[in-house]
């Protein structure tokens, strides 16, 4: 018995843009057994945005934190010798 094979829409790379680990996951269960090779750029894609968003985010949260505490030494300087 022959096994029938549809190509899949490019629409499915979509999912793990938008969605990201979790829509990577979706679109890997629900293309691997008719396109295993674009199920696995959809993981991929999905599992990179999602560490590129929390790279952004470190690097986002340790330049505020720095900043912060830089602000907050200048207005305790600002406070003792009432500047």
């Amino acid at each position: 018995m022959e096994r029938y094979e549809r190509k899949r829409s490019w629409v499915w790379f979509l999912l793990p843009v938008f969605v990201q680990v979790i829509g990577g996951l979706i679109a890997y269960y629900a293309l691997r057994p008719d396109e295993p090779r674009m199920a696995k750029d959809c993981l991929y894609i999905g599992i990179t945005l999602t560490a590129l968003n929390f790279g952004v985010f470190v690097i986002l949260f340790a330049i505020g934190f720095t900043f912060d505490q830089m602000f907050q030494s200048e207005f305790r300087n600002d406070m003792m010798w009432g500047v």
